[in-house]
């Protein structure tokens, strides 16, 4: 079971758990946490070009697009980035993915048996940029 290996915190108190998500779970997390940056940047005048001319871009991967809108909030308008964490939550597709494996996980890190007695807030999102020197998390 994943919980035994959490006896092996590193000094930072983390643990990596490899391959814990499948590749193609990541790979939709990024797909649509790419859509929900483009939708938010359409939503926002000073954004709307830069979002319609990626949402078209084909040579461009999710990432670069997101990493594209993301530089220009980060920027100029972090109340906007701050706001597209609040759409994890609400997605059923990345609530898919935090399934009964991650609730597993958080019970056994929590000591608890019973995962329906869990109340996880998130999934959340955390940006740290290199070179970032606020807001480590």
């Amino acid at each position: 079971m994943v919980v035994e290996k959490l006896v092996n915190f590193n000094e930072e108190g983390f643990i990596e758990l490899d391959d814990f998500f499948e590749e193609k779970d990541i790979d939709r997390i990024e797909n649509l946490l790419t859509k929900f940056f483009l939708f938010q940047a359409s939503k926002i005048a000073e954004y709307k070009d830069l979002s319609e001319s990626l949402k078209v871009d084909s040579s461009k991967k999710d990432f670069e697009k997101l990493s594209s809108i993301h530089e220009a909030m980060e920027k100029d308008d972090k109340e906007a980035l701050y706001q597209v964490q609040k759409f994890f939550p609400s997605s059923q597709s990345i609530r898919e993915i935090f399934n009964s494996k991650f609730l597993d996980l958080c019970g056994g890190i929590l000591g608890v048996s019973d995962t329906d007695s869990l109340l996880i807030d998130g999934p959340g999102l955390f940006v740290n940029r290199p070179n970032t020197e606020r807001l480590l998390y």
